[in-house]
């Protein structure tokens, strides 16, 4: 698997993630959506990587398995003194907005942080990710790639939520219902049966291999 955000274009492998994709230019046709393919291919991998719960939520000793707040990982963010760590935090919290605020989008409109935080969150990380990766001709990230996630994050949600609701992504009643208890309440308890439930192994992988 290739990184996602690296200066090819989308090669998929396998049904899932050739579902991904085709699902997802469909939508950003209907919507008339200005989506390059290095950015669909971006979001292809990333949907691929974090609908496996394991990769979204994080282990911490003190709380169990969760995701930090957007805004403690702004903080890490900001005050990183490594350039490296800086970029990965700033990714790490423009996917985690875009995944959570394309795919829960009816669940954060009951939330005091609404759908909007999250958009300004997710698209200023893209985009100061984006001024970092300027003139790093070592990376394999594309500064291009997180400056059109920047300008067009809201957009991008939306084509997340259409394409959510019609793929199986939310077709798993159950599941649904856990990521929202966890999104109300963000109890590590609840990410555990996340984890143990697994949207790989219980949706999503299963109906969209042959």
């Amino acid at each position: 698997m290739f990184d996602n955000a690296s200066n090819k274009t989308l090669t998929t492998t396998g049904c899932v993630k050739d579902y991904f994709y085709q699902s997802l230019n469909k939508v950003c046709e209907r919507r008339s959506t200005d989506a390059s393919d290095s950015s669909l291919a971006y979001i292809v991998n990333l949907l691929d990587q974090y609908v496996r719960v394991d990769q979204l939520f994080e282990w911490n000793q003190d709380t169990g398995y969760g995701l930090q707040p957007l805004a403690l990982m702004y903080g890490e963010a900001v005050n990183a003194r490594d350039e490296q760590y800086r970029i990965s935090a700033l990714r790490r919290l423009g996917d985690v907005a875009l995944f959570i605020s394309g795919l829960f989008v009816t669940s954060l409109v009951r939330k005091p942080v609404d759908v909007n935080y999250y958009i300004k969150m997710g698209g200023g990380a893209y985009g100061w990710l984006s001024e970092s990766l300027q003139g790093q001709s070592r990376s394999s990230l594309n500064p291009d790639v997180f400056r059109e996630l920047s300008q067009q994050f809201g957009e991008f949600v939306g084509v997340l939520d259409e394409f959510a609701d019609a793929s199986s992504l939310r077709s798993n009643q159950d599941m649904l219902k856990l990521y929202e208890q966890w999104l109300s309440s963000s109890d590590p308890a609840i990410a555990s049966k996340l984890l143990k439930t697994g949207v790989e192994s219980n949706g999503t992988e299963k109906k969209l291999t042959h």
